[in-house]
């Protein structure tokens, strides 16, 4: 598993992403990419749907936050 760089902000939730082993929606963006950690199952979950291309513009319409943390550097990202 590759380390994570960076997440969104807003939770896994938010994107309608939920732990498909136990169907909590409680999850949190984990460490590894293309994970998500479930405090339910205390580990983390590959994520069985990946995130289609979606316009920029048409999220941000809709209120989608696509603004990101920086794990390294431990400061926001602006959207893009």
């Amino acid at each position: 598993m590759k380390k994570r760089t960076e997440h969104f902000i807003q939770k896994p939730i938010y994107f309608d992403i939920e732990c498909h082993i136990c169907k909590s929606r409680n999850t949190e963006w984990s460490e590894y990419e293309s994970y998500i950690w479930c405090p339910e199952c205390n580990k983390d979950i590959e994520l069985i749907h990946k995130f289609d291309v979606f316009p920029v513009e048409a999220a941000r319409l809709i209120g989608f936050d696509l603004r990101r943390w920086d794990m390294v550097n431990k400061k926001v990202i602006d959207q893009p």
